[in-house]
């Protein structure tokens, strides 16, 4: 499931829909997350990315115009192959390091026992300040998203300039006096 809502994500056209393959790749994910015996770290996959990053898609996509144009990509052969090239430096270099780690051959480490009301405690005591960061760059990210999607709003104009509110001439005025 977590596959092929990933391919998904790829695949589809329309962006409602990318969103919600995303969502239901972060969802598998999570369920993964807990078939491993890591309940916290499904959950924190639920909240962060199911919850926020996914709501934050939806608002993004929401408040861009509709009726920007979608540029058009053509998947010519250079294209193809430059996409190959790349996918196989990234799988390389990934082979490579794992090939160059030194914890292939070393013994298993001991087990570690860490509960989530411990992981709670340390970040509510030692990364408190990381925390807060996170949240306000998040909440400032947010706003200026908003801030760029709103639509600019015409300015009124000059008081002077109005056609209704025109002043009379010199020349009314003096006629209007004799």
């Amino acid at each position: 499931m977590t596959i092929l809502a990933a391919a998904g994500a790829v695949g589809f056209r329309h962006p409602i829909h990318c969103v919600l393959s995303v969502v239901g790749a972060f969802g598998g994910l999570a369920g993964l997350l807990l078939v491993l015996d890591a309940p916290f770290l499904a959950l924190a996959q639920i909240f962060v990315y199911v919850g926020a990053v996914a709501i934050l898609l939806v608002f993004a996509i929401l408040l861009t115009p509709g009726d920007t144009p979608m540029p058009r990509f053509t998947r010519g052969r250079s294209g193809i192959l430059m996409g190959a090239g790349v996918s196989s430096l990234v799988v390389l270099f990934l082979v490579g390091a794992v090939v160059r780690s030194s914890g292939l051959g070393s013994k298993p480490a001991e087990d570690v026992i860490v509960s989530v009301r411990a992981i709670g405690i340390l970040l509510m005591s030692d990364y408190v300040v990381a925390l807060q960061l996170v949240g306000l760059l998040l909440t400032v990210a947010l706003v200026g998203a908003v801030l760029l999607a709103m639509p600019e709003r015409e300015q009124p104009p000059d008081e002077g300039a109005h056609p209704s509110r025109s002043l009379p001439n010199a020349n009314e005025t003096s006629e209007g006096a004799s």
